[in-house]
């Protein structure tokens, strides 16, 4: 195919330069030449920086003897930063010859030259710093009835950088000859990027205040929404829609036909991005005396998000039609033609995210002093988000026509389509000392509890991925015209589909408690709400301390190959070739850390009436690890030649040849680790009836590693030739190998995990509510090789009854399917308790309610410790190989030979250890 690409080269530099056109009169032989070339290069550079220091919003409020209601409350302090180097293209190129060829079947000399190019080296750098934000809201009512306006205050910072070179594409080119001269179409679009975005936010400092006073003003309390934002993102894109459309066609016979087609994207890119805030917080206290009035719902939250890109995209299409009629001289020598196609994608990437969290707090603190009303819900978050992802998607068509009406012609199509990524995704997320606290005080004030949802997430991704859809479609027809007696022509197709993949994927999430001034762990989330002689239910509860990490290196792939031949004449050749070809060398790394994470609910009720609200407690750590070629494929070649001379001799040969290589060296690694995680719920009841909640308290760990190599192959071949006297050979020859060395290793750690139910009763009639412990271990390592493969082969040979003996038929079929795996799976998980001060065993589930001169029935209790592991190595491989011959000529040998291997040289580890566990009921 390259050949054939030179040729095209070369035979438009000798037809004249670009821009160049040129026609003869009508009826002579002529040359017409086209060139048509856009280039597009850019070296950029964007720089964008802000900067907002001690940026403050203040709204103070007073209102003495003054009725009315409170107007709503935003107030914002925003950086953004946004730095973009782009190079945009959308390029049309079309080109139209014609000649009439009035001198019956002779032809001039048609050229076409499309060239369409882009190229950036570009640099974007944002940078976003936002330091002592602060926005305060303090409204004051004194004998002031009515409703106070919601409130709504954010500090956020935001950062973008992004480098793209994105280009659409056109090239159309259209010949047509009354005669049998010479056509040569070539058509070129290149794409390169080499990129560098980074991106920084960094927020110090941020708080929300908002602190409501009533003294005797009844009026119900807007909401209050209070958030803290860093988002930071870099993308590097090389985005690219390709459409390449070439048509030719000759009157005459035994003209030349040339196409050649070429589309190559490259890019070089580094992606990197930092997101980072450090003490942030925000804090909501209404107080009330003697004010009646429902509570708004509070949401406050501190977010981190970092994201990283670094992509090649790529949507191609590539079509080429020749035609040569044969016209009145259809029975002169055949002619030549060639298509070739290229669709190459390359990318070298990294893509480097981080998002830190430190000291970010959420406070509610509502103080009621002989003020009814309800409280509403609330909801506290900390959250800390990072992103890294280098993938080169590529959706590719490749169709190719040839038509011949004379005979002994040559036709020959070459596809080639190859994708090569390597890349390196890296993300880390990590979260020190985030809290949420709501403590609401109620004296002499009735009233329901809102819901309560508190949580600190911390969530770390990393994907290095190469994704292909191709479709690769060749047709060749020769019909032999009125001379289809004469000698064969030939007919070639080589379809070529390769995809590599070098990757490392890394991703690390932790989660770890802070410091206070004597050295102690601070954290978490806390619920202690305090009634005294105040009626009314507690809202349900629902606190969760989460930490996911997951890391990716994919290559996947959906692959079709179509190829059709036909003959009219007889003794022509005919061959096809086919080849798909796999290979992925990945590293998956993935671990997640929950230290000290902590969960405590202690609602206190002195002579205050009411049921309590379910309560759900989980601290939770997940980590997965996949290192993953999948691909999907299909091959079809069919081949006919009729052989319209009846006895006459001649060697008629056909030959199909279809390939399919996958193979994977992975290794995915996960580890998972708690440690010190607790849940504690203690609710106090001193001469309040009522019944408790539902208590369901969690921690739990998870870790899976998957190396996976899954192929899904369909390779179909047909053969059909009609036998005179002369000699027939057919020949199909199918391969489908896949080859995996793949290592699994996964860990999950649980050390000194706790669950506590303490319940106090005191003179409190009431039924407990029912009461479910856990503490889980789960760890899964598996190295997967998985193939369902299909091979079918079918030959048929015919010959005339008076041809006698005289013809001879060969028939020969090889199938052969072979996979191998060398892999290694190990998985451990371990669960811990630890020790108190006194050297005591500590953690496990406890749950020890107690009841003082109070009637009512106890809930159900349910205790759980589990650990478990599981290690697999698999090969499993469905195979179907089917192959049929026919001959009905005179004299014919048939040898068919099929072959299946699969090997497997596997280890699979598996432990799982349980130390100290403890259920406790008193």
């Amino acid at each position: 195919m390259k050949r054939i690409l030179a040729v095209v080269a070369a035979t438009l530099g000798l037809l004249g330069s670009a821009g160049y056109a040129a026609a003869a009169p009508p009826g002579d032989p002529a040359a017409q030449a086209a060139g048509q070339a856009a280039a597009s290069g850019q070296a950029a550079g964007a720089l964008s920086g802000a900067s907002q220091s001690q940026p403050a919003n203040q709204n103070i409020s007073v209102r003495v003897l003054s009725p009315g209601s409170s107007g709503d409350v935003s107030q914002t302090n925003t950086a953004d930063s946004n730095a973009t180097a782009g190079n945009a293209n959308l390029t049309g190129q079309s080109a139209d010859q014609t000649q009439a060829g009035s001198c019956g079947c002779k032809g001039g000399t048609q050229a076409i030259g499309q060239e369409a190019d882009s190229s950036q080296a570009a640099q974007a750098l944002s940078v976003a710093k936002q330091d002592g934000a602060s926005n305060t809201n303090i409204p004051v009512r004194v004998l002031s009835p009515g409703d106070d306006g919601s409130v709504s205050q954010t500090n956020s910072v935001e950062s973008d950088a992004t480098a793209a070179n994105a280009n659409g594409t056109s090239q159309d080119a259209d010949q047509s000859a009354g005669g049998s001269g010479t056509q040569a179409v070539g058509q070129s679009a290149d794409s390169e990027q080499e990129a560098a975005a980074a991106s920084a936010a960094e927020q110090t400092g941020a708080k929300n205040t908002n602190i409501s006073v009533r003294v005797l003003s009844p009026g119900d309390d807007g909401s209050v929404d209070q958030s803290n934002t860093v988002d930071s993102s870099a993308t590097a894109a090389n985005l690219n829609l390709t459409g390449q459309g070439a048509e030719q066609a000759q009157g005459g016979s035994g003209g030349i036909q040339a196409i050649g087609q070429d589309a190559d994207s490259d890019q070089k890119a580094a992606a990197l991005s930092v997101a980072k805030q450090e003490g942030a917080c925000n804090t909501n206290i209404p107080v009330r005396v003697l004010s009646k009035g429902d509570g708004g719902s509070v949401s406050q939250s501190n977010s981190v998000d970092s994201s990283a890109a670094a992509a090649n995209l790529n949507g191609l299409e590539q079509n080429a039609s020749q035609a040569q009629a044969g016209g009145d001289c259809r029975c002169g020598s055949g002619g030549i033609q060639a298509i070739g196609q290229d669709a190459d994608s390359t990318q070298s990437a990294a893509a480097l995210s981080a998002a830190y969290q430190s000291g970010a707090g959420n406070t509610n603190t509502p103080v009621r002093v002989g003020s009814k009303g309800d409280d509403g819900d609330v909801s506290q978050s900390n959250s800390v988000d990072s992103s890294a992802t280098a993938a080169n998607l590529n959706l590719t068509g490749q169709g190719a026509e040839q038509a011949q009406g004379g005979s002994g012609g040559t036709q020959a199509i070459g596809q080639e389509a190859a994708n090569d990524q390597t890349a390196i995704a890296l993300s880390a997320a990590l979260q020190y000392g985030a809290s949420n606290s709501n403590a609401p005080v109620r004296v002499e004030s009735d009233g329901d509890g809102g819901k309560v949802t508190q949580s600190n997430n911390v969530d770390s991704s990393a994907t290095a991925a190469n994704l292909n859809g191709l479709e690769q479609g060749a047709s060749q027809v020769q019909r032999g015209g009125d001379c289809r007696c004469a000698s064969g022509g030939i007919q070639a197709i080589g379809q070529d589909a390769s995809n590599t993949q070098g990757a490392l994927a890394g991703s690390l999430a932790a989660q770890a408690p802070g410091r206070d001034e004597c050295g102690c762990g601070t954290g978490g989330n806390s619920n202690a709400p305090v009634r005294v002689d105040s009626e009314g239910d507690g809202g349900s509860v629902d606190q969760s301390n989460d930490v996911s990490s997951s890391a990716t290196a994919a290559n996947l792939n959906g692959l079709g190959q179509g190829a059709s031949q036909v003959q009219g004449g007889s003794g022509g050749i005919q061959a096809i070739g086919q080849d798909a070809d796999n290979n992925q060398t990945a590293i998956g790394l993935s671990a997640a850390l929950q230290y000290g994470a902590s969960n405590s609910n202690s609602p206190v009720r002195v002579a205050s009436d009411g049921d309590g609200g379910d309560v759900s407690q989980s601290n939770s750590v997940a980590s997965d690890a996949t290192a993953q070629n999948v691909n999907l494929t299909g091959q079809g070649a069919e081949q006919v030649q009729s052989g319209g001379c009846g006895c006459a001799g001649g060697t008629g040969i056909q030959a199909i040849g279809q390939q399919a290589k996958s193979e994977q060296g992975a290794a995915a690694l996960s580890f998972a680790l708690q440690a010190g995680a607790s849940n504690d719920n203690a609710p106090v009841r001193v001469a309040s009836d009522g019944d408790g909640g539902d208590v369901s308290q969690s921690n739990s760990v998870d870790s899976s590693a998957n190396a996976a190599n899954l192929n899904g192959l369909g390779q179909s071949a047909s053969q059909a030739q009609g036998v005179g006297g002369g000699i027939a050979i057919q020949a199909i020859g199918q391969s489908a190998s896949n080859a995996q060395e793949a290592l699994g290793l996964s860990g999950a750690f649980q050390l000194g995990a706790s669950n506590s139910n303490s319940p106090v009763a005191v003179a409190s009639d009431g039924d407990g509510g029912d009461v479910s412990q856990s503490n889980s271990v789960e760890s899964n390592a598996t190295a997967l090789n998985l193939n369902l493969t299909k091979q079918d082969a079918e030959q048929d040979q015919w010959g005339r009854k008076d041809c006698g003996c005289h013809g001879i038929g060969i028939q020969a079929i090889g199938q052969e399917s072979k996979n191998e795996q060398g892999a290694l799976a190990a998985s451990l998980a371990i669960q811990a308790f630890g020790r108190d001060t006194c050297g005591c065993s500590s953690g496990g589930n406890s749950n020890t309610p107690v009841g003082v001169g109070s009637y009512g029935s106890g809930g159900s209790v349910d205790q759980s410790n589990s650990v478990s592991s599981s290690a697999t190595a698999l090969n499993l491989n469905a195979l179907y190989q089917d192959a049929d011959q026919a001959q009905s000529s005179g004299g014919g040998i048939q040898a068919i030979g099929q072959s299946a291997k699969n090997r497997q040289a596997a280890a699979a580890l598996s432990a799982a250890l349980q130390l100290g566990a403890r259920n406790g009921r008193w």
